[in-house]
């Protein structure tokens, strides 16, 4: 049995049936080294063709944040003053896309219309991944700055423990973060290299010379890390306060801790402390690794909840991030098969734990191609079935925009109908709208006490228009539209537009405007009385009064498909002005009538 069909069995068989949350952060890792997720080709035109289309697959299984690595070895996949273009870019270190544009900023374009937020993700201190495998470009750190440089077995990396290294990379990151649109900062966990290149005593010229009085070098290089995160979080502060700082830890962070976990570490291994950094107020979010099986060694559920519990200590963000790649490298956990199923656990379990507001993937490829792929139409179709709002922070930012301006809909042609909106005034603390959420009910439009339930929520954009089909017959569609700030802050909705159809005909429940005015002539009073047409017909339309006798024939003649609209000024089929009151239009096409009053005021 193909497994798409096997997967399907199982979801059907009622192992998911978990509300979908308003609010959850649903991130993929897009990376980029070793051109993993980055498409297999040096021209920038499929480059962006490729780049849309994984956009678009994203939007549809519901993601809303990207992980986007911009820096992994101490290279750029934008414009960067400080170091060369990407090797994985071009296939030259150095050279720049031809015909240009900047990857960054196309990215955060085209993820932004697409209403998915867009965070810079940076290795800070790996330097080659793997030393010798393709030429360096002259204006390479490695070339510029060999005394800054380590050499650890296969790889080399940037120095932490000297000052003007740890300065230098928040000079880099900062610069992103002052010239790019970005929604975030986003950092892995190659503080420390990994074993087999584990660091043992390359750094002790470094230690020697800024040892701070520690006499534990174990010690001292995790306070080198906890360093330069002070300094990248007072910087970046000082350019963009709103701006969320993010790392994904390992999933480990001490050998036995919890009780019953047992691995290589985050602690030791790395000299990373992440609890250190949540306890200091240095990071806003965590998305430790945990790329194990439920009930494994290490056991995924176990890391979920004391993860869980740490962040919630602090009032921050915790996403769980996801090993979906495990999929296709044939790897298990300990006699773990993995397959699309350990996914459906991982992500149930997440939603259950307070402390959890969303999950990350790891990696865009795998949601992509492969069996991943089966876990994406999975995503699409329940678990992220519905669009959610990042989570705000409001220790960044607790100020929400205001509401969008003048909902309006238009009707472009057939059965589609396009909502269009203006962006809302400033918020009180000067802030513009990043994204707008649209909302859709049936019978009946929202109060404003109501709130905004999830079921209503249609979608994300960053445009200011949105378009949708036809409701059926029967009861009216209400659209509201919110603005989104940089963090999450939702603010208050638009005043509702309605929609209604009758089988062939359309009206808007606000179509028929009294007290119009035209021009300069304050007496012009006027009705607006507005028909759409899905396909061509013969269409009357005529005024009558209270007691059913007719006025005035307005339409008479074949239409095409289309929005038509007409006005009424008040007058009789003679041009004599009629007395202010209560009024029918009666709007036939073919075999299809519609009746409504219209009060006109003089």
């Amino acid at each position: 049995m193909h497994r798409a069909i096997v997967f399907a069995l199982l979801l059907s068989g009622g192992v998911w049936a978990q509300p979908v949350p308003k609010h959850e952060r649903r991130a993929v890792w897009i990376a980029t080294v070793g051109a993993l997720d980055w498409p297999w080709t040096t021209d920038p035109a499929r480059q962006q063709e490729q780049l849309r289309a994984m956009l678009d697959r994203f939007r549809a299984i519901g993601i809303n944040t990207i992980f986007f690595q911009v820096r992994a070895e101490c290279d750029a996949f934008y414009a960067s003053p400080y170091e060369p273009w990407s090797y994985w870019l071009t296939g030259r270190q150095g050279a720049a896309p031809s015909p240009y544009y900047d990857p960054l900023a196309f990215l955060i374009a085209e993820a932004h219309r697409r209403g998915i937020q867009l965070h810079a993700w940076v290795n800070p201190f790996r330097a080659e991944r793997r030393v010798g495998a393709y030429v360096l470009d002259s204006a390479h750190v490695v070339k510029r700055r060999p005394e800054w440089v380590l050499t650890i077995g296969s790889t080399r990396m940037l120095d932490p423990g000297i000052p003007q290294v740890r300065t230098y990379v928040v000079r880099v990151i900062a610069d992103i973060v002052r010239r790019y649109d970005v929604d975030g900062v986003h950092l892995d966990d190659y503080f420390y290299p990994y074993p087999p290149n584990s660091i043992r005593n390359e750094d002790e010229a470094s230690f020697a010379r800024y040892n701070r009085g520690h006499a534990d070098r174990a010690t001292w290089r995790r306070e080198n890390i906890s360093l330069f995160f002070v300094e990248l979080r007072d910087s970046l502060r000082a350019i963009k306060p709103w701006l969320p700082i993010g790392v994904s830890p390992f999933g480990i962070w001490k050998n036995g801790i919890p009780q019953g976990v047992s691995g290589l570490d985050s602690y030791q291994t790395l000299y990373a402390d992440p609890l250190d950094w949540l306890s200091r107020g240095l990071v806003d979010y965590l998305v430790p690794q945990l790329y194990w099986p439920v009930g494994g060694n290490p056991d995924f559920a176990l890391l979920a909840r004391w993860w869980a519990e740490m962040v919630g200590r602090f009032g921050r963000h915790l996403y769980l991030g996801h090993g979906l790649y495990r999929l296709d490298s044939g790897a298990n956990g300990n006699g773990f098969p993995w397959g699309p199923s350990e996914f459906v656990g991982q992500l149930a379990l997440g939603r259950s734990l307070a402390g959890v507001q969303g999950s990350a993937w790891f990696r865009a490829g795998n949601l992509i191609y492969g069996r991943g792929r089966d876990v994406a139409d999975w995503l699409g179709s329940d678990p992220y079935s519905r669009p959610a709002l990042v989570p705000a922070m409001p220790w960044l930012d607790g100020t929400p925009p205001r509401a969008p301006r003048n909902l309006r809909v238009d009707f472009p042609s057939g059965r589609a109908l396009l909502l269009r909106w203006e962006e809302p005034e400033p918020a009180s603390d000067g802030e513009r709208a990043r994204f707008y959420a649209v909302y859709r009910f049936r019978g009946r439009p929202p109060g404003k006490s109501d709130g905004l339930p999830a079921d209503g929520l249609l979608g994300l954009t960053g445009e200011r228009c949105w378009s949708d089909t036809l409701p059926p017959d029967g009861e009216p569609y209400y659209y509201v539209v919110t603005a989104l700030d940089r963090v999450g802050n939702e603010g208050p909705m638009s005043a509702p537009v309605s929609v209604r159809t009758r089988t062939s005909l359309l009206a808007l429940d606000d179509a028929s405007v009294p007290q119009g005015a035209e021009g300069n002539d304050q007496l012009a009073r006027f009705i607006r009385i507005a028909f759409l047409l899905p396909e061509p017909e013969r269409v009357q339309l005529r005024v009558y009064d209270r007691w059913g006798r007719p006025l005035r024939t307005l339409v008479e003649g074949f239409y095409e498909a289309g929005l038509h609209e007409v006005r009424w000024d008040g007058r009789d089929e003679s041009g004599h002005p009629v007395p202010a009151g209560l009024y029918f239009y009666r709007l036939q096409a073919g075999s299809l009538q519609q009746n409504r009053p219209v009060l006109f005021l003089r």
